[in-house]
């Protein structure tokens, strides 16, 4: 019952981020400032978040740039992407986990990773396409 739930809450995050963000919005959105010690705030929260952060593996695809998500509304600000690799608690590792940090006026806003939500998703995400809110892939 509590996986049916984590699911339904999952799949109604996601069908909200199908908002269409116009061309306008996002000429005009505030992005806030381009977040420097991004690294350190990703890594804190890393820390915070896995099971044996100690064996952590990150590798960042890009360096943060201007975009948006949809968390609780149209979110605007700087993001990154990472592909993160930990040990689990039988000493194994997981695997890559593609991970999308959103940020504003250096403030971490958002998190997301495929493991959670679909690698489609958070990929679609991270190449900043639109999400086709039936099959939750990238339009």
């Amino acid at each position: 019952m509590k996986r049916i739930l984590t699911l339904l809450v999952a799949i109604t995050m996601m069908v909200g981020c199908t908002t269409n963000v116009t061309k306008e919005q996002l000429q005009n959105a505030n992005y806030g400032t381009l977040p420097t010690s991004y690294d350190t705030t990703v890594d804190n929260y890393l820390n915070d978040s896995l099971k044996d952060p100690d064996s952590k593996r990150v590798k960042y695809i890009d360096t943060p740039k201007k975009g948006h998500w949809y968390y609780s509304g149209d979110q605007f600000g700087y993001f990154v992407c990472a592909a993160v690799n930990a040990k689990n608690s039988y000493g194994g590792y997981t695997g890559k986990s593609l991970y999308f940090f959103g940020f504003h006026n250096e403030e971490l806003q958002a998190v997301f990773n495929d493991k959670e939500l679909g690698g489609s998703y958070v990929s679609c995400m991270c190449d900043q396409k639109p999400i086709n809110s039936l099959t939750l892939s990238c339009k």
